[in-house]
């Protein structure tokens, strides 16, 4: 059975997130460890405070966050830490 209240959650998260990306990316940039981080505390610090749309663009934003986080360690963006690979295959420090 479809619960919809459930799938208005889902919906409106990933609007959320998609408008989060584009609202913050000028100001803190996107997919580096520090605008993840930014990101993620200010997501969960919305949502434990928050109602309604608002509880939705929390996770959105947390959900960028973590993104912008694990984007920056595949590609090496930890000073090389994880290596990644690039179209090639090839390894990318």
């Amino acid at each position: 059975m479809v619960n919809s209240k459930e799938v208005e959650r889902i919906v409106t998260t990933a609007l959320f997130k998609v408008i989060a990306e584009r609202v913050t990316a000028p100001f803190m940039g996107t997919a580096n460890p520090v605008s993840g981080v930014m990101k993620a505390i200010g997501g969960y610090l919305i949502v434990t405070n928050s109602k309604g749309l608002m509880k939705s663009f929390g996770y959105g934003l947390a959900i960028d966050g973590v993104e912008d986080i694990a984007l920056s360690i595949m590609k090496g963006g930890l000073g090389g830490l994880i290596p990644s690979f690039n179209s090639e295959g090839e390894i990318v420090v």
